[in-house]
């Protein structure tokens, strides 16, 4: 009787140890999951080119401003882009496209209101993340047929040539100087696992010691109840 009584307490035990080692793991899974871009230049940007001083001029028309750049990282799946309102209400729609060429085909189309613009600010295009986009070329582009004179936004960006693997394009030929633009990256499951532990060991020891702890009373005291 008293050996099957402390098979039973041990059986409990296990199943309490487990289970707490299982909460925890999945806290440190979601945690891992749920943490997305890599940290490099600007906060979660890999590339960042964010000098500026003069507009490029008015998006409108036939008239397509856009700017080539090579992706540094794996899992390509945002851009930032520096655009300008000229201070005033724009209501027309504006098309952002991607592209590993300019003569190539859209990788990603996005549409918005010039309305939805904050001047002086760099506006956010998002969309599923490329793969393999580490060392290869990308290019992108803004363009609004709707919108005409005085009713059109503009992009920042600088006449000299500070970005040595892009170039501004102008109706897709390529220009003097670049565009200011952020690109980010999504990091790999195995390189978000390996940052997060890194980041975290200490709490993660902390949490291993407090289950081998716990694990060591409650056999103490199943035992204890079992003699």
């Amino acid at each position: 009787m008293s050996n099957l009584l402390r098979g039973r307490a041990r059986e409990r035990v296990v199943t309490i140890f487990l289970l707490i080692i299982s909460i925890g793991l999945g806290f440190l899974l979601t945690k891992i999951t749920t943490v997305r871009p890599q940290e490099v230049i600007s906060p979660g940007s890999v590339l960042s080119q964010e000098i500026a001083g003069v507009p490029a001029g008015e998006i409108y028309g036939a008239i397509k401003i856009g700017q080539s750049f090579i992706s540094p990282a794996n899992g390509l799946y945002r851009i930032d882009i520096s655009l300008a309102t000229y201070a005033r209400e724009n209501d027309r729609e504006v098309i952002f496209h991607l592209r590993r060429t300019p003569e190539g085909e859209d990788l990603v189309t996005i549409r918005f209101n010039a309305a939805q613009v904050e001047d002086n600010s760099f506006y956010r295009f998002e969309f599923p993340s490329i793969a393999n986009s580490a060392g290869q070329s990308f290019y992108f582009f803004l363009e609004s047929p709707d919108s005409e004179p005085g009713n059109a936004i503009t992009i920042w960006g600088v006449v000299r040539n500070v970005y040595n693997e892009g170039k501004a394009y102008r109706n897709h030929r390529p220009t003097g100087g670049e565009l200011a633009f952020r690109v980010y990256a999504e990091k790999a499951l195995w390189e978000r696992t390996v940052e997060y532990l890194g980041q975290n060991a200490l709490q993660i020891i902390m949490f291993l010691l407090f289950s081998a702890l716990c694990f060591c009373l409650i056999n103490l005291l199943r035992y204890e109840r079992a003699r």
